[in-house]
């Protein structure tokens, strides 16, 4: 739904994703930080000017997600990481998937990126 739409109904949910860096950034990731923390005040600024039209706005900042592309990061081989995360077989913490029961588009599966 676009915001016109939103703002006509007098009914919204926005639901921008950040990082856990936004909030305490890091030095040797400045520039994700940085850039994630603006997500955060797009957030709150949003928010701010929508809530008169009904329309909530919020950010999510997860943690690490433990994914193929994460341990690859790491020095872990792509392979080697799939079958790391594979041997998971429950959710948990940081893993797939706890955040699809609150947004449409999952940033923990990347089928859906």
């Amino acid at each position: 739904m676009s915001l016109a739409a939103m703002c006509a109904a007098g009914y919204g949910r926005m639901v921008f994703t950040s990082s856990i860096n936004g909030l305490y950034g890091k030095s040797e990731a400045a520039p994700y930080s940085t850039a994630k923390a603006g997500v955060i005040h797009m957030s709150r600024v949003a928010a701010a000017q929508l809530s008169p039209q009904g329309i909530r706005v919020n950010a999510i900042c997860p943690g690490l997600i433990a994914t193929s592309i994460f341990g690859a990061s790491m020095g872990t081989s792509r392979e080697v990481a799939d079958q790391i995360r594979a041997q998971r077989f429950e959710p948990s913490p940081g893993f797939a998937c706890k955040w699809c029961d609150y947004v449409p588009i999952c940033p923990a599966h990347e089928e859906n990126f």
